[in-house]
């Protein structure tokens, strides 16, 4: 038999087996069930021969499963553990900082948004309707910074190249797909006159960088907040290579070297 987290167990089953043909309990009309949610473990039965089946727990009239199953587990005799490699989805220090666990570097993120940009004009007389040639539209004017008082930081570092997955050819779609993978490494509270100077530079939408193919290992991504809540404007960081600030519309500024030296401290 196999038990709870893929642990193979031996001792009296019968108590087990009753346990599990026990019917699910009927919704009674003045029925009150309390409101918590129980996470129930798979449960699965292995015979001699390695045939398996997956076996349901019998529940109360509240979908809550009944105790008999669980105390039979506890009686059997455990005899082997089978760790299975899986991945995490999102860690604690991500979901407390409202970061991701990825994300695509900012320069090829800023390449996607002017490329997905397509200007549609109205088809002339006698030709045939549909949308003009691929244009780039200056997007609106970036939420402001005014009045933030605190700011969360969600930092990034390029991940190992992975086997896994075989590279697959798509010319249409070059330029569209990150080449490169960046995982959450760390999260962080900036203070209010870092805050200030961030925001003073995201504004500054007149010193924009000059083109730089220097390659990127280290990111950040700077929401700002007011009154406890975050502001639609959050700008990226490269930490390392060209070094440049991407504000919420993605244009490329130059970020100044004191504030990229706080910044890369995080």
């Amino acid at each position: 038999m196999v038990g709870r987290e893929g642990r193979p167990a031996r001792g009296r089953l019968r108590p087990l087996v009753h346990a599990l043909a026990a019917p699910d309990d009927r919704f009674g009309f003045t029925q009150a069930c309390t409101a918590d949610a129980q996470i129930v473990p798979e449960l699965w039965l292995q015979n001699a021969a390695g045939e398996a089946v997956r076996v349901a727990w019998p529940r109360d009239a509240c979908l809550k499963t009944k105790p008999a199953v669980a105390v039979a587990l506890t009686r059997l005799d455990l005899t082997e553990t089978t760790t299975l490699p899986v991945r995490l989805v999102e860690s604690r220090a991500a979901l407390d900082g409202g970061c991701t666990m990825t994300a695509g570097p900012p320069a090829e993120r800023a390449l996607m948004q002017k490329n997905m940009a397509v200007q549609t004009m109205p088809a002339q007389s006698g030709s045939t309707s549909g949308p003009s040639a691929v244009q780039p539209v200056r997007p609106a004017p970036a939420p402001s910074w005014a009045g933030a008082d605190a700011a969360d930081v969600c930092l990034y570092t390029e991940a190992p190249p992975s086997d896994d997955v075989d590279s697959v050819e798509l010319p249409e779609l070059e330029g569209l797909i990150s080449t490169q993978s960046f995982d959450f490494s760390g999260a962080a509270v900036l203070t209010p006159d870092v805050i200030t100077r961030v925001g003073a530079a995201a504004s500054a939408v007149s010193a924009l960088a000059p083109p730089c193919e220097v390659e990127v290992t280290r990111f950040a991504v700077v929401w700002p907040e007011r009154y406890n809540t975050r502001i639609d404007a959050p700008i990226s960081v490269e930490l390392d290579g060209c070094g440049r600030l991407y504000t919420p519309d993605f244009e490329a500024l130059v970020l100044p070297p004191e504030l990229l030296a706080t910044l890369a401290a995080l």
